[in-house]
Formats: C-alpha cells, structure tokens, sequence
C-alpha cells in the first residue's frame, strides 16, 4: 500500500502545527480525502470544525503515524531483501576473496595487508548476523521490524565497508 507523499507532509505539518494556528476547515476535508467519509466531514462542516478539535487531532495523528510506521517497514523490507541478497553472494564473495590475494600479497605494507583481512572479517560478519536473523525469526512468528533493522542496516555497512576495503587493496600501487 502506498500513501500519497503529499498527504503525509500535509500530516506532518499540521501536527507540527500549535493547536492554536491549525486549520481545522482544512483538516476536515483531509479526514474526507482519507477516510472518504463523507457523513462525518458534512456534520463537522455544519456545527464547525473547531467543535471537533480533539476528534479531528486525534484522527489526523494517529493516521501520520500509521503512514510512517508502513513506510519504515517497507524500508526494513526492502534493506531486509538487499541483507538476503548480500548473504546469498557472500560464498561467492569469499572465493572471490581468497583466489583475488595478490601476489605480491606478503610485500605490501601491513595495513594494506590487513585491508584483505578485514575483507574476510566483514564477509564473515555479515554471516554472523545474518544468522542471528534468522534466530530471531525461529524464535516468534513475526519478527518486529525495530529488531530487524538493526540486523539488516549492520549487514549493508559491512557489505559497503568490504568493498571500500577491497577496492584499496586491489587499487594499492607501491
């Protein structure tokens, strides 16, 4: 389900808005866009929006934050399909890494030398937490996003953090 993006900045701003200075008018005919009811918004229109202040607030609130708890979960989906991806590559990322040692790999520099390792320490990391996951969704049927997230958004750095590493070793010129 996705949610007009102007709505909801609609939603922000009048919630960030003192009580005072709201619209009301204006924030029965977005209850009306949003809900579609039409026997409501006709009723608060002819005894005055201002008499439904705490209903309309309430209303307004409650579906901002119904709007930006779905869009962090679709995110969590989305970072949680990509930390799949990531994961499902890693044994092949990992025989990329061991068969790309450089020759001259025992020459470099320690801290050049040291990039390589990190790579493997990532790819194993990222194992690490992928079964971690996959522990946290054994244990309930569903897993909240707020314990996912973190999982998730570990395994993307991780992932970046190797390829920043790989890319300086591979690229090092003596």
């Amino acid at each position: 389900m996705r949610f007009d993006p102007k709505i909801t900045e609609w939603l922000q701003q009048f919630v960030q808005t003192q009580k005072e200075k709201r619209d009301y008018r204006e924030a029965a005919e977005k209850m009306l866009a949003i809900s579609g009811n039409k026997i409501r918004y006709n009723m608060m229109i002819r005894k005055g929006p201002e008499t439904f202040a705490d209903v309309i607030d309430k209303y307004l609130t409650d579906n901002l934050n119904f709007r930006l708890s779905r869009l962090t979960r679709e995110e969590v989906k989305d970072m949680s399909r990509q930390a799949e991806k990531i994961v499902a590559d890693s044994s092949n990322t990992e025989k990329q890494l061991r068969t790309g040692k450089r020759a001259d790999h025992e020459s470099l520099p320690e801290d050049i030398q040291s990039y390589y390792m990190q790579t493997l320490d990532c790819v194993q990391k990222q194992r690490e937490l992928h079964l971690q996951i996959r522990n946290l969704a054994l244990g309930s049927a569903t897993c909240p996003d707020s314990e996912l997230y973190p999982f998730v958004k570990e395994i993307i750095r991780l992932d970046k953090l190797r390829l920043e590493l790989w890319k300086k070793y591979d690229e090092w010129k003596s």
